[in-house]
């Protein structure tokens, strides 16, 4: 790929015109093609950038089944791939801009669906806006370490990526078979998280990330869900048997938001997720915690209790309902 190393070639020699001691002009000269070597060194690193990136988001568009009406990422999408046909680039900085936008540009066109009818009981299905969202884009020869698209602290002595083994639960419903986990054989996890931040900003709103994953039956300070950097939307995992987790959030619109799970202070020594998923559920926030807690201690069939006792009815206090924390009044 060419970068217009002409101009900078030309800037280079106007600069040096204008001294007038011949050695100093010299000088002048060998900085300023250096600087233009180095200019189109970088550009040619950029635009290898670029063309990965481009990889990337291409694979995604051609795998998501997505019909949107948001023009931006098909333009910006366009104006790229001319360039790349052409294999000249602006400037340095015009790639830099692409690499830049293409991840907010995504996010638009996802939510550029026709979303109407979202809402708490039938979320609009955005997980496209996740990379890797179930942990089938692996090289299995990674194991034990993180996904791509995914940060993983040291939380354990293993820590990433695993496919060693299958763990379904008792109802035979949920399974992990590619997921994330940390482990270690003695002590617990340390502090640390699992995580991936969007692309972007979501439009404000609300919105439902979704997961399966354990703990133990015991565990404290292992939370599942999602932060702004200030607000925190999480639920405690705590499960000896592979569960579904699922914390409603509000975006504002102009936060990045990070999604995974959050470990702090645990007695767990395993935590094991798979099978991601996000979903928009619209402009009014979701029914109040009390009122969720009613209906799903009617309809639930796994509760337990924060000492990770599985019990067959909530009467009062907090509880694990389905995955979701929620208050018995």
């Amino acid at each position: 790929c060419r970068v217009n190393a002409t101009r900078a070639m030309q800037q280079a020699a106007a600069e040096a015109a204008k001294k007038t001691d011949s050695e100093e002009t010299l000088t002048a000269i060998v900085e300023q093609i250096n600087e233009a070597i180095a200019y189109v060194q970088e550009g040619r690193q950029l635009a290898e950038d670029l063309m990965a990136v481009v990889e990337i988001y291409s694979t995604k568009k051609d795998t998501e089944d997505i019909s949107s009406t948001d023009e931006t990422f098909e333009e910006l999408f366009g104006s790229i791939n001319e360039a790349i046909s052409s294999e000249f680039f602006e400037s340095n900085e015009v790639i830099k801009s692409w690499i830049e936008q293409l991840p907010s540009a995504w996010i638009g066109y996802v939510m550029g669906q026709d979303m109407e009818g979202a809402s708490a009981d039938e979320p609009f299905d955005i997980t496209a806006i996740i990379f890797n969202a179930d942990l089938e884009d692996i090289d299995h020869s990674t194991r034990e370490q993180a996904p791509p698209y995914w940060d993983v602290d040291a939380l354990g002595k293993n820590n990433g990526y695993q496919d060693n083994n299958t763990y379904t639960n008792a109802e035979g419903d949920i399974t992990l078979d590619h997921f994330i986990e940390s482990w270690t054989p003695s002590g617990y996890l340390a502090d640390g998280q699992i995580s991936q931040t969007l692309g972007g900003a979501l439009p404000a709103g609300f919105y439902r990330l979704e997961a399966d994953g354990k703990s133990s039956a015991t565990a404290v300070g292992v939370d599942f869900g999602v932060t702004d950097g200030t607000k925190t939307w999480t639920v405690p995992v705590v499960s000896d048997d592979p569960a579904h987790w699922s914390v409603d959030f509000e975006s504002d619109g102009t936060s990045v938001l990070t999604i995974g799970i959050f470990v702090k202070e645990t007695n767990a020594t395993w935590i094991a997720f798979d099978n991601f998923k996000l979903g928009y559920i619209g402009q009014t926030a979701p029914v109040a915690v009390e009122d969720i807690a009613a209906e799903a201690t009617a309809k639930s069939t796994v509760i337990y209790n924060l000492a990770g006792q599985r019990v067959q009815k909530a009467i009062r206090g907090l509880y694990i309902i389905n995955g979701k924390k929620v208050v018995i009044k």
